[in-house]
């Protein structure tokens, strides 16, 4: 049965059930079953996803934009971390939420850690342990760069090692959030060659 997609004549605004003032009514010339409205724009895209169609019904796209946004499957991130000594990069690769992602990166141990952020590269530097003004970024890799700390080793398998944990606060543009965090260890001969 084909739904009938003629104007739909106002009804004229019923008294206030308790008088009084009355707030004004909408001025409509016509009103249409929300049915009969279709979304004429450029597709919606949603993590490179076509998720609306121009010429789909507005309770479609509507239904469709709630579903995405409370979808919580689109709430799962993920952090991949690599420490690569050689070039001092505490590397992490971003998976799941959506981007673009505010980020922050810091080291979490206070003045008993053993390394510092040398290099916050796309951050903002706030000094050795704090990578201070959140960044937006629609990338997936980071890399902060790492140091090690004077005289702030333990010794571990015969040998003194610089520690200490660097958490990364994501927030997706929805809302997800989560910390994540990575031990840094490095032999005591590789810090000589690190910044």
């Amino acid at each position: 049965m084909k739904k009938d997609c003629k104007n739909i004549v106002p009804i004229p605004p019923t008294p206030c059930e308790y008088g009084g003032n009355c707030p004004p009514a909408p001025d409509c010339e016509q009103i249409f079953d929300l049915d009969c409205v279709n979304y004429t724009g450029d597709p919606i895209v949603c993590n490179g996803e076509v998720i609306v169609e121009s010429g789909e019904s507005l309770p479609v796209v509507l239904t469709t934009l709630v579903d995405t946004i409370c979808n919580k499957t689109n709430c799962e991130l993920d952090v991949q971390f690599d420490f690569n000594v050689g070039t001092s990069k505490l590397n992490f690769t971003i998976t799941g939420g959506t981007q673009p992602y505010l980020i922050k990166p810091s080291v979490v141990q206070g003045p008993f850690t053993g390394i510092s952020l040398s290099d916050c590269a796309t951050f903002f530097f706030d000094g050795p342990n704090n990578c201070y003004n959140p960044v937006y970024s629609s990338s997936a890799g980071f890399n902060v760069g790492v140091s090690c700390v004077p005289n702030k080793f333990y010794v571990g398998n015969g040998s003194n090692k610089y520690a200490g944990t660097v958490r990364i606060e994501l927030v997706d543009p929805f809302g997800c959030s989560h910390d994540f965090y990575y031990t840094v260890v490095i032999d005591e001969e590789d810090c000589n060659g690190l910044p």
